[in-house]
């Protein structure tokens, strides 16, 4: 019987330490992807939530909210937002129809949406009726949304407005682009910022604006500040627009030009003052200047008790605001 070898290793029962060494990788990665999936599908169903509160708190301040069920996707980095049809009134009776509409952002980042609609807009105006708004791209880019104001960048290019049989003619027809901007103050924070701008627009025949404009292109610009926008606040869009009223609130106009290839409609400073009813008092002065520059039309646009006046031209009543 032979002698065991005295420098001979044992045998190990249990399996070598270093593969369950190579394995940990492996369950790490496991349990990151579960925290990632657990994450992504949490985030989807507090978005959902706060849509539909969002619709609920709106409703509550006298607006009516017609909403489709919103889907998700973007796994695994991205949440995407689709509503295919939106509608909203407001007690003013200005509503908005639109969809589908698609919002996109960082699953990290939920702070700063990027929107599009590919199908345009349907804006409906308490007199006159339908505005059909189609475009070639409309997008916009919403940030800052703990902001006093968020900030926020609207681009319609290649526009067509049309209006159904029996509603008013809208004064604009086609542009090249309408670029909307929005900001909080950036002296005073407890004022808002925007500007508008419309490039290249076309006119529709036989309106008002046609025929004082003579049917040429026209580029404009128009710079603005809703001062107090921290007064305008209450149970609904009216109650607010007179407690910012109220407290001395009002618009003030700056001086904008735009470029353009044809006439450059362009605004000086100007402040307009609202009534507890809502409707705008003041005046804007306006100019109107030709391609190359030689020629300048003065055009105050006027807000008074009589109505909406443009040079010696009354356009129409003095539009309420809340």
């Amino acid at each position: 019987m032979s002698e065991p070898d005295p420098f001979s290793k044992p045998p190990s029962s249990s399996p070598p330490a270093a593969g369950l060494g190579r394995l940990w990788p492996l369950g790490a990665l496991l349990v990151a992807a579960l925290a990632l999936c657990i994450g992504w599908y949490v985030t989807t169903l507090k978005l959902a939530q706060d849509l539909r509160q969002a619709a609920e708190a709106l409703r509550a301040r006298g607006y009516q909210v017609e909403m489709a069920d919103p889907h998700f996707g973007g796994f695994p980095y991205r949440m995407k937002v689709t509503v295919a049809d939106l509608r909203m009134v407001a007690p003013s009776g200005w509503a908005v129809r639109l969809g589908p509409i698609e919002g996109e952002a960082l699953l990290f980042d939920l702070g700063h949406w990027v929107f599009a609609v590919d199908n345009g807009l349907t804006v409906t105006r308490p007199v006159g009726g339908e505005v059909r708004i189609g475009a070639a791209r409309l997008r916009a880019s919403l940030a800052a949304l703990t902001a006093p104001t968020p900030r926020l960048a609207v681009e319609a290019v290649d526009l067509v407005l049309t209006t159904p049989p029996g509603a008013r003619p809208f004064s604009l027809a086609r542009a090249d682009r309408i670029e909307i901007y929005s900001r909080t103050g950036v002296k005073d924070p407890t004022a808002a910022e925007a500007l508008i701008r419309i490039d290249n627009a076309t006119l529709t025949p036989g309106t008002v604006a046609a025929t004082l404009f003579q049917d040429r292109r026209v580029s404009a610009a128009l710079s603005l500040r809703i001062t107090r926008r921290d007064a305008l606040a209450g149970p609904d869009w009216s109650a607010a627009g007179r407690h910012w009223q109220a407290a001395g609130g009002r618009l003030e106009i700056d001086p904008t030009t735009p470029p353009g290839p044809d006439l450059r409609l362009a605004a000086g400073t100007g402040v307009l003052r609202f009534g507890p009813d809502g409707h705008p008092m003041g005046s804007v002065p306006l100019s109107l200047t030709a391609p190359d520059g030689g020629r300048r039309v003065e055009l105050p646009l006027v807000f008074d008790p009589s109505g909406t006046h443009l040079g010696p031209i009354l356009l129409g009543p003095s539009p309420r605001l809340f």
